[in-house]
């Protein structure tokens, strides 16, 4: 007789059926078969959407208090969405398609902020999107198994792809980011510009952000991406306290400032189960930007 296979916990499953009146087995039962990436996800959603309402509305300018869990909870949500993305990166049949969507969704992201900028006049809303620091890391990793492709003797045209999109990306990048000397006319273009196509260097949580996601792609195990986490929060505690900067021009940190929330994530990546789940494929994308630009309108409007 075949024994069954532990069901894991999804949460859309769940709420569907408690509303439907069907009796479940309860919450801890299910997470011991551990959480798919789409209960993970929500959590980085709901996580995310904490966060910025505290920092977008509870606390706008440092002129309030704010609250510093929601502040903590926001920061496991980055960092979450991009373990998430690395590991959707070993199981998605396209992963050209998949990195060049993060590329897509990012400038369609920024495009749809700027364009709702122009309706609230003399606004000046934040267009600073995360999924460039996504879109960064999958194109590392799949530049490097375009190079170790290559060298296995693998003559594709395929595999240039991947560089020439990272490389291309990073020009334009450099190109904008010289552009920073615009005279007073132009300074919203030219921070537009920067923030659309940012560097490696300068998108959000910088360098070893991005760098932390390859090395996830490459950990065999949940422990050892425990331990890359625990190293990337090492290293952002010590280069704080060590004032430490890129040697050359413009000085941009290394890392971003410790952020204690990522450590969140450690028993999350725990209880990852490896499976998918149902979720919507669009919703993530969207809800990114839109609900960033609601909340700075409500600030703008409302909180200055």
């Amino acid at each position: 007789m075949e024994s069954k296979a532990p069901r894991s916990f999804d949460l859309q499953s769940e709420v569907g059926a408690y509303a439907a009146g069907e009796p479940r087995k309860g919450l801890i039962p299910a997470l011991r078969s551990g959480l798919s990436a789409a209960v993970l996800k929500w959590i980085a959603l709901a996580a995310m959407t904490l966060g910025h309402i505290n920092n977008y509305v509870l606390s706008p300018d440092n002129r309030l208090q704010g609250v510093p869990l929601l502040d903590v909870l926001g920061e496991l949500s980055a960092p979450l969405f991009l373990f998430l993305v690395m590991e959707s990166l070993k199981h998605v049949s396209h992963r050209m398609r998949y990195c060049l969507r993060l590329l897509v969704a990012g400038l369609l992201g920024n495009c749809i902020v700027l364009l709702l900028n122009l309706l609230v006049r003399g606004s000046a809303i934040t267009i600073v999107n995360v999924l460039f620091a996504y879109f960064y890391a999958v194109a590392i990793v799949l530049t490097i198994e375009s190079i170790r492709a290559f060298c296995r003797g693998a003559r594709k045209r395929e595999l240039l792809w991947a560089p020439l999109l990272l490389i291309g990306f990073e020009a334009i990048g450099l190109v904008c980011r010289s552009l920073e000397e615009f005279p007073a006319p132009f300074e919203m273009l030219s921070y537009a510009l920067q923030h659309t196509f940012p560097t490696i260097r300068t998108t959000e949580f910088l360098l070893a952000f991005v760098l932390l996601g390859v090395v996830w792609y490459y950990c065999r195990s949940r422990k050892a991406q425990c331990i890359a986490l625990a190293g990337y929060f090492l290293l952002c505690e010590l280069c704080f306290q060590a004032g430490f900067y890129l040697p050359l021009p413009p000085h941009i940190p290394l890392v971003d400032d410790p952020k204690p929330g990522v450590l969140l994530v450690l028993p999350l990546i725990l209880l990852y189960n490896g499976q998918r789940g149902r979720q919507p494929k669009w919703l993530f994308y969207a809800y990114y930007p839109l609900h960033k630009w609601l909340l700075s309108t409500i600030q703008y409007l409302f909180l200055q």
